[in-house]
């Protein structure tokens, strides 16, 4: 079993000696222990602290960096990233997702929140790089009934070969993309593999507006309707929420990824951090794809 020791690291405010073995921290003391080990890092004037978890991104997107700027969300879907997304091959994917990974990990980024396509080419780069993941099964109104049944096939035959570093999630797009049915069907299958559930949620006052107008309500209050809320979904955005909208994704025990840089980007508002912290929900932290 290899070990490192890291010498003399502030940790908790003291200078500390940490000894790590295998992939486990073994033991950690005050500085100048008397420890050695075969590979010994001096660590002085440094600080540990525990790792980053990204909850909301879209790993390979890092191909797509600088790509579309200066435009709000909808059109900069509908007219640059999704025409440029057809074109991606699942050897870009990879190689985008290795990207990202790599930069993950030179931020102490050690787990990520994915939602993309090509599964199995991000999990292949997350194996290779020894980080962690939950990668996110899409489900969207404009797969075909056969690629519906695929997807809930793939998340029931799912077998992790990483010892647990790899788990799947059900990721709805979002209310715009993904009709009643395909949320459901979403939301029930991962309930009942134990998996949790991943969606873009009041991302923009356009998506709040157009939810009114199909659904009768806004997004928020229209997935509590639907049954699709709980303590399993992880909600990105949640920009455009009122007070009681707040006090519902508190009830249900949802999961919020704020994603500050993304909304700057993309002009799409402010994050009610004062309001969230107030009513004690619960607010994570994102970073969305590296093109937004």
């Amino acid at each position: 079993m290899s070990e490192i020791l890291i010498r003399n690291v502030l940790h908790e405010g003291q200078p500390s000696d940490i000894l790590i073995k295998g992939n486990r921290f073994s033991s950690i003391t005050p500085a100048g222990s008397g420890m050695s080990a075969e590979t010994e890092i001096d660590a002085s004037g440094m600080a540990i602290l525990p790792p980053f978890y990204n909850t909301h991104g879209h790993a390979a997107m890092t191909l797509l960096r600088g790509y579309a700027d200066d435009m709000e969300l909808f059109k900069w879907l509908s007219e640059y990233i999704w025409p440029y997304e057809d074109k991606l091959t699942p050897e870009d994917i990879y190689n985008g997702s290795r990207l990202a990974i790599l930069e993950m990990i030179k931020s102490g980024t050690v787990f990520f929140s994915d939602m993309y396509f090509e599964i199995d080419e991000t999990a292949r780069a997350v194996d290779e790089m020894g980080v962690r993941a939950a990668l996110g099964v899409t489900f969207m109104s404009n797969h075909s009934l056969a690629l519906r049944d695929e997807k809930v096939a793939y998340m029931k035959n799912w077998k992790d070969r990483t010892n647990g570093r790899i788990q799947l999630t059900a990721a709805p797009h979002a209310i715009y993309t993904a009709d009643a049915g395909q949320l459901m069907l979403a939301a029930n299958t991962a309930r009942e593999l134990g998996m949790k559930i991943h969606i873009h949620v009041s991302e923009t006052a356009t998506e709040v507006q157009n939810s009114i107008k199909e659904f009768g309500d806004t997004p928020v209050r229209y997935l509590e309707k639907l049954g699709f809320l709980g303590p399993d979904v992880i909600a990105a955005h949640v920009v455009h929420v009122d007070d009681e909208e707040i006090e519902i994704l508190k009830k249900h025990g949802v999961t919020i990824s704020h994603c500050p840089c993304s909304n700057m980007k993309l002009s799409s508002g402010a994050f009610r951090a004062d309001a969230m912290a107030k009513a004690g929900a619960k607010v994570t932290l994102g970073t969305d794809g590296c093109s937004s």
